[in-house]
């Protein structure tokens, strides 16, 4: 704050007096400037080769000048220590580095990163990584070959922190360094300055892996067109199936996280064809079926209690088919294709006929979202959660698995078996974690799976809506425009229930915005958006009485499977409105179509089921909807008692 509030003519003069200094101070400043904003004056001394009191005298002029701040060992000046310095503003510093010749600087570097490389164990090569590379990569020139194959780790090092710490950018441009000190050594090889031996040989597998981490930062960070330009390239240097593998899940994850949902799923497949592993590119419900039957015979031989005490696999073909099916769950869940059924199946066929792996927590918790998703066996569902649990003591899952596993248990699992507050937990819990290991697709999907759950139950729609929001401004920050228009329409509609948004028609904040997103989820096979969508219809019309135009959009005999995303609580707020608005539309005197009243007594029957299951979440619906029939059948007072 104090260097924003610096005035531009107190810089300039500060700048002049850099000019007014001696030639010795001057370097100490230039060589202060190299080491960075902030530094410590014993790396200033040994770069000097003098003692510390020297070191003090030579610099009490700049001190005195204000052009370098001493940073004190305490708060008091009495008794403490100046072991530290800083820079008045990074323009002084920048003056101070750009007035000295290049070559001074090139050496400086180097010996600065030398002194450090000598001063630090391998946990603290760890720790300081990025002040060392950032010091040697100043100085390629000057490394010689076992030098540059030492920095070559240090910038890979350095690549893989950035990445963990969502620096994307940052860890493209530390990868693109071992590419230039792995010319360097080349060079110098070709020249004889190396000696003629296997020292001078690149390490290829760190430089395949440099190539595939490169890949995946610049997906990563915006920079889609470069890394699909890349990608051929780098697929060339995938010399066996591991590697190959792990370059298809790039692929689908990546292509899954900008909306290429059919360029993922076709990645997946070839890479399972390759893994010998195939499985139909247009699957039928035949396929579904026999799948499931052959899942559900084989756990009435092997159930969940003893699958999870199955020894671990060691087969890298297998662990690398679990790989790939693991990387294709979003992009078959999101388009609603009946490949997401069979890549759990298939994960569960591999776990239960080859053993456990560390994937197993995430293979059972699937398998529990499947069955409230599609078959509709929540025992079954609550059976494979608590198992994924027990089988992540002796299998703990990655902090990124984790947090997708929470994901799942709170919007999957939990709605049909506990209270929405405790789902609401959870699910904070999901987001911060996925948030936290970088995972924002699934960290975002945690709250959009949520919502109507959240809705439902929520003490302040205000504070909703202060999250929707954010998640919204989180998916336009990664670039998911499918995932903002759905976010957007979700805040539109908490703006219609608060009244500051006036519109009861539809889900606009401007003229068709609503139906703009609509075509970018069709486009994109983006099935919970257009769920989403039919859903904030749903409950704008009943709540603003327009029975009639709610049941033609979200009872439409026109919807397809892909339209209706079930399985999370999305399918109870769906039910119960439907019922509600069928039920009041009744009341106004109109008779239902054929397609209504067949869905209503089926509808009615899961209401039920619901209700049995998990009186706290469906009590009230179920009361209400019984109170509403009775008034369409002229029961008043049976009506009364249910209300």
């Amino acid at each position: 704050i104090d260097q924003q509030c610096m005035t531009d003519n107190v810089v300039e003069l500060m700048l002049h007096k850099i000019d007014r200094l001696s030639d010795p101070q001057q370097l100490l400043l230039q060589q202060a400037a190299c080491i960075g904003a902030s530094f410590s004056l014993e790396l200033l001394q040994q770069l000097n080769q003098i003692s510390g009191q020297a070191l003090l005298e030579r610099l009490q002029p700049i001190f005195a000048e204000g052009l370098l701040v001493p940073v004190r060992s305490h708060a008091t000046e009495a008794d403490s220590e100046i072991r530290s310095a800083r820079f008045l503003h990074d323009r002084v510093q920048q003056a101070a580095y750009s007035k000295w010749s290049d070559e001074a600087r090139l050496h400086t570097h180097y010996q600065l990163g030398c002194l450090l490389l000598q001063d630090l164990g391998d946990d603290g090569i760890e720790e300081h990584c990025f002040p060392l590379v950032t010091h040697f990569n100043q100085a390629l020139h000057l490394l010689d070959v076992t030098e540059c194959q030492q920095v070559i780790q240090l910038n890979h090092r350095a690549a893989l922190k950035a990445k963990a710490a969502t620096a994307y950018s940052t860890a493209v441009n530390y990868l693109d360094q071992v590419f230039a000190l792995n010319q360097r050594i080349t060079e110098l090889a070709e020249v004889g300055r190396s000696a003629e031996n296997s020292s001078s040989a690149p390490d290829n597998a760190l430089l395949i892996d440099a190539s595939l981490e490169k890949l995946e930062c610049l997906y990563l960070a915006g920079e889609y067109q470069t890394a699909e330009a890349l990608k051929d390239e780098i697929y060339a240097q995938c010399h066996d199936q591991a590697l190959k593998t792990r370059f298809s899940a790039i692929l689908i994850t990546q292509y899954t996280r900008y909306g290429e949902l059919q360029a993922a799923i076709a990645q997946g497949l070839s890479a399972l064809e390759a893994l010998e592993w195939p499985l139909p590119e247009q699957p039928t419900m035949d396929d579904i079926g026999a799948a499931i039957g052959e899942a559900q015979q084989g756990l009435q031989q092997i159930p969940f209690a003893e699958l999870a005490k199955q020894p671990a696999t060691t087969d890298a073909k297998v662990l690398q088919t679990l790989d790939i099916l693991m990387a294709m769950q979003p992009c078959c869940y999101n388009s609603g294709s009946l490949l997401f059924p069979l890549t759990i199946l298939g994960l569960l066929k591999l776990t239960r006929e080859q053993g456990n792996s560390p994937y197993s927590s995430y293979v059972f918790m699937m398998y529990g979202l499947m069955c409230t998703k599609v078959l509709k066996d929540y025992d079954t569902a609550f059976e494979a959660a608590h198992y994924s649990s027990e089988i992540a003591k002796d299998y703990p899952a990655n902090p990124l698995l984790e947090g997708r596993l929470l994901m799942m248990r709170c919007n999957f699992i939990l709605p049909w078996q506990k209270s929405l507050q405790v789902g609401t937990q959870v699910r904070d819990n999901a987001y911060h974690q996925c948030l936290d290991q970088g995972d924002y697709y699934w960290g975002v999907h945690s709250y959009i799976f949520g919502f109507y759950a959240d809705l439902i139950s929520t003490p302040s729609l205000e504070l909703l809506l202060q999250r929707t929001e954010q998640v919204a401004t989180t998916c336009e920050q990664i670039k998911q425009p499918a995932q903002v228009y759905l976010s957007r329409l979700q805040c539109n509609l908490l703006h219609i229930l608060q009244g500051t948004l006036d519109n009861s028609q539809n889900l606009d904040h401007e003229p068709g915005y609503e139906q703009q997103a609509l075509e970018h989820f069709r486009d994109t096979h983006y099935m919970c958006g257009k769920y989403d969508r039919l859903l904030g219809r749903l409950l704008q019309g009943y709540l603003f009485g327009n029975y009639q135009s709610a049941l033609e959009v979200a009872l439409s005999p026109d919807l397809a499977m892909d339209d209706l995303d079930e399985g999370i609580f999305h399918e109870a707020v769906y039910t119960l409105f439907n019922l509600l608005c069928l039920l009041a539309y009744q009341q106004q005197g109109q008779a239902l179509t054929e397609h209504q009243q067949a869905w209503q007594e089926a509808a009615w029957q899961k209401y039920q089921t619901w209700y049995q299951l998990n009186p706290h979440n469906f009590a009230v619906g179920f009361h209400l909807i019984q109170a509403e029939q009775h008034n369409v059948d002229g029961d008043s007072v049976e009506a009364i008692c249910c209300y």
